[in-house]
């Protein structure tokens, strides 16, 4: 190229040469001419104009050079852009911050790196699985009990340390936690009336351990007198002692607990203490005991009994009775007093009969705690910071335990999906969107340490938007059944998952399952030579892959309620739970036979399979919600539950909306409101009856499923969009496109938020600012009262939707009902504005 300019430049200088000659050779024609001005001064104006002739000529040859050298330029960048490859706005976007692994490079490394007896430093992951349960065990039985953080500080450190280990960016948070107090003895004494001598003394502690019989948040006290058997201690059987004029007031009550009983041990002492009882003593009641599970006659289940767990934490009430758990064998000699040979036709169905008569024993119940003002607990939280900021995916694990033997299942867990995020990392991976790790405190007495997290801005940032909340359930392991509580927006995501889950067919849980014939959607049977089929099936023989949508009564012992009902963030709950059908043990919560070595002898995951599927399982959930550019909800299946569960909430208060249905309607507390412009044009004579409220949230929730599912479809559309190649001259379409991106997460990353409440509604229908854990107008846990049936103890859990207007209709109160149904049209008429 260069030669062939200065060739250019030499024919241009041949043509100028005779040119310039010409003009000299007439100019000096004009001079020989006869003048009459001075010849010294034309030679100078010949000799000026010839340089400025040649100044002219040399810029012309550099303005040419300079053109085809950009002529040259163009035509090299043109030839590389018409072989340029055509790309996608995803590989683009990955390739800008460095990331050469794609989403199923991610997936398919991960589980790979979490497989079954994949090696690490030739370490394998079961081997890993064992080690970090005998280390938490370890720890865990140098204190007696495991409260909170104060109660363990070598725990608290260890958790730390192997955050920062596996390379997440550390931080504590450390609250004060009143009347949660450090229990220090128990006692149960039969004692003789007539000579004050104490005839039996009970024995509080499991065989081995000493961890004493207490219940967190208790009383502090003694206690002395009659003594009474309430068989499981619900209003109804309080009821039938008055009926046999047996009083229960200014007695210790005894109270047995089996794994079929509706009620909480601190709402049963809540029932006694309404009656008048002075001591409140619990034993668990196993059916079938055999050699397997003899044990368990041993066993002490502690629970919490603090009050208003889902108010602001400074309402938290204590009761004012002493309260102690006790094991069936500790317990025996005294139920063995009451009168077995009574007959009574009311008490028929009672292991015991009530009452001594003529009792010569009385009861002296004593419960110790430290008196210490205040303690701390301690939240962990590790990052790993994401590429985009548009929200963020939070995995919780509770640290507390009640006992000192709890090998922290859940931190296993943890802590595996942790080391094997730091393997990917090795390989490039950065996460799409930031994953946070917490290590919850107090989480077994009120959820404290997650309810103290989210009310601290220092700690948790609450207009950053979370994408999905997942929980690790402390016990994660205590059986073989398969339970999934999630909000129904990630039903596809969990179904999807779970066929990509390992589980060998000569394993323990697969082999104690009985086949019921049922299949997952899409699945093949499995081949007779395949060793392994997956948990997609294993969870379709169980129960047909059923997922339990209703987030409220089922999860109140969980931190997921925290994050589902209070802030609104979508969450998901998953464990294996016990099954005392078919598992080989039973499990007791908060006993000291709940621990490593009773999962490995009891054979109840003896291979640490079920550890090992919800590390594969939940850090792969994890990875499939963070690495998708869209956030993958599915905002139909979420609305068509709502409509399932609105219709059901009709049919169950049939009656009462029957007799209200055309009662007239106060303006005063419609007319402010969406439903009323609604409503208004459709009436000529301005009355609105009951009847045509429940008419429009039917419509609208009908509206809302089609909406929903043509937002699905386009972000769908956009998600394919993202993925699919287009030319470099088609820019445009892409900065459309992810324009259209970020609008569809903005949308969904705000979805559920837009349905909790705020002081204007509790305003509205409370007239005062009212915000506890409870800001959801859809999901809740249903008010507990101590005067109510056995029926609606065990509906509860149904009603942990809408539950607020199953109280409202309960209590005959029309005019809060009405307040209800219109704060849940407005927020649903929200969201359908925000979704068209």
């Amino acid at each position: 190229m260069v030669q062939l300019n200065r060739d250019s430049q030499n024919e241009s200088d041949n043509e100028t040469v005779p040119l310039l000659r010409s003009q000299l050779s007439e100019q000096l024609q004009q001079q020989q001419q006869p003048q009459t001005h001075d010849t010294s001064m034309d030679n100078e104006d010949v000799q000026s104009k010839y340089e400025e002739i040649r100044r002219e000529l040399i810029e012309f040859s550099k303005r040419r050079f300079w053109w085809f050298c950009s002529l040259g330029v163009v035509a090299i960048i043109a030839m590389h852009l018409s072989f340029l490859p055509r790309t996608s706005l995803s590989r683009d976007f990955r390739r800008w911050h460095g990331q050469h692994l794609t989403k199923s490079d991610v997936k398919r490394n991960y589980l790979l790196f979490s497989s079954i007896g994949n090696t690490y430093n030739e370490v394998a992951n079961e081997d890993y699985i064992s080690w970090w349960l005998g280390n938490f065990t370890t720890i865990n039985r140098k204190n007696n009990e495991n409260l909170i953080g104060a109660d363990n500080n070598e725990l608290l450190s260890y958790v730390k340390k192997n955050f920062k280990h596996l390379g997440l960016e550390t931080e504590t948070h450390t609250y004060d936690v009143p009347n949660l107090q450090k229990p220090l003895s128990s006692s149960i004494e039969l004692i003789d009336s007539k000579t004050g001598s104490s005839v039996y003394n009970a024995s509080l502690f499991e065989p081995s351990f000493k961890t004493p019989a207490y219940n967190g948040f208790g009383f502090s006290g003694n206690a002395t007198g009659e003594y009474i058997y309430v068989n499981e201690g619900t209003n109804e059987d309080f009821q039938l002692l008055l009926k046999n004029k047996i009083d229960p007031k200014n007695k210790i009550v005894i109270a047995r607990s089996n794994i079929s009983s509706y009620l909480s041990t601190s709402e049963k002492l809540q029932i006694a203490e309404n009656y008048g009882a002075i001591g409140f003593i619990v034993y668990n009641d196993i059916n079938d005991i055999n050699d397997t599970n003899k044990y368990l006659k041993s066993a002490i289940q502690r629970d919490t009994v603090g009050f208003n767990f889902f108010d602001n934490s400074e309402a938290m009430v204590c009761p004012s009775i002493p309260s102690i758990p006790i094991s069936f064998n500790s317990v025996k000699p005294i139920l063995e007093t009451f009168n077995s040979n009574v007959v009574n036709r009311d008490f028929s169905h009672w292991p015991f009969y009530p009452l001594i008569k003529t009792s010569p024993f009385k009861l002296e119940i004593t419960t110790k705690f430290a008196s210490e003002k205040n303690r701390k607990l301690t939240n962990v939280i590790g990052s790993l910071q994401g590429i985009i900021k548009d929200s963020e995916i939070i995995i919780g694990a509770s640290r507390d335990s009640f006992t000192s033997s709890s090998p922290l299942s859940s931190h296993v867990i943890l802590f595996e999906i942790m080391r094997n995020f730091r393997r990917l990392r090795k390989l490039g991976w950065k996460p799409l969107r930031t994953i946070k790790f917490v290590s919850w405190d107090g989480t077994h007495n009120g959820l404290l340490g997650s309810r103290s997290f989210t009310n601290d801005t220092n700690a948790f940032n609450s207009k950053q938007p979370v994408l999905c909340y997942i929980n690790i359930d402390g016990d994660a392991v205590m059986g073989s059944r398969f339970k999934v509580d999630s909000n129904p927006m990630f039903n596809h995501v969990l179904k999807k998952i779970s066929r990509f889950i390992p589980i060998p067919k000569n394993s323990t849980i697969l082999k104690a399952q009985p086949n019921k014939g049922h299949r997952g959607s899409g699945d093949d049977n499995d081949h007779e030579d395949e060793e392994f089929t997956t948990l997609h099936k294993y969870w379709a023989k169980q129960d047909n892959i059923s997922i339990n949508n209703l987030l409220g009564e089922s999860i109140k012992t969980s931190d997921a309620l925290v994050f589902q009902n209070f802030l609104g963030v979508p969450s998901i709950n998953i464990k294996f739970e016990n099954d005392p059908v078919r598992d080989p043990a039973i499990h007791t919560p908060n006993s000291n036979y709940y621990s490593y070595d009773w999962l490995i002898k009891s054979k109840i995951d003896n291979d640490l399979l079920l550890h090992g599927s919800l590390i594969r399982y939940l850090g792969l959930l994890a990875v499939s919600l963070g690495e998708h550019e869209v956030i993958d909800m599915k905002t139909v299946s979420y609305f068509r539950k709502i409509g399932l569960y609105f219709d059901k909430f009709t049919t169950d208060s049939k009656p009462k909306l029957q007799d209200w249905s055309s009662k007239k309607v106060p303006l005063h507390l419609l007319e402010k409101s969406s439903l009323y412009s609604r409503l208004k044009n459709d009436v000529l004579d301005g009355k609105i009856k009951f009847s045509m409220l429940l008419e429009e949230i039917h419509s609208l929730l009908g509206d809302l499923v089609k909406h929903s599912l043509a937002l699905d479809i386009y972000n769908d559309d956009i998600a394919q969009k993202l993925i699919e190649d287009f030319a470099w001259y088609n820019s445009l379409k892409k900065l459309k496109i992810y324009a259209q991106y970020k609008l569809a997460n903005y949308r969904l990353s705000h979805f559920e938020n837009a349905l909790t409440l705020n002081n204007k509604d509790y305003q509205y229908m409370y007239d005062a600012k009212q915000e506890g854990l409870f800001n959801h107008v859809l999901y809740g846990v249903p008010e507990f009262s101590t005067r109510e049936n056995n029926t609606y103890y065990s509906s509860r859990v149904n009603h942990s939707i809408f539950p607020y207007l199953y109280r409202s209709l309960k209590d005959d109160n029309f005019e809060l009902t009405v307040k209800w149904i219109v704060t849940l049209y407005e927020k649903l008429h929200t969201v359908s504005n925000k979704i068209t």
